[in-house]
């Protein structure tokens, strides 16, 4: 969202018309493209791999201690593939009729 007031701002202060010709302007804005393609299809963590970001060691101690728990939004997806039960999913995909918390267990 910043990037976006930050990129509004500067785009602010070009000049109304490319000093470029169309065709290079054309150029430019293919490379654009694809550089940006490039950039999203790089995955930000490995296939694999835990984000650090993720509360591994308090899902350790969870394994041993078992029980409820209320997690953050974030961090509810990677509780589910821990496979424990929590309040809070983090997945934004649609459930199917039928489905329960219970069938996890």
């Amino acid at each position: 969202m910043y990037l976006v007031i930050v990129a509004a701002g500067m785009a602010a202060t070009l000049p109304a018309r490319a000093p470029w010709g169309a065709r290079a302007r054309l150029w430019a804005g293919g490379c654009l493209v694809v550089l940006t393609v490039i950039i999203l299809a790089i995955p930000a963590v490995p296939a694999g791999q835990v984000a650090s970001s993720q509360p591994v060691a308090a899902f350790n101690y969870l394994s041993v201690h078992p029980g409820r728990i209320f997690t953050q939004y974030t961090w509810g997806d990677y509780s589910v593939a821990r496979h424990r039960a929590t309040f809070v999913d983090g997945r934004t995909d649609l459930f199917e009729a039928g489905y329960s918390v219970s069938s996890w267990r």
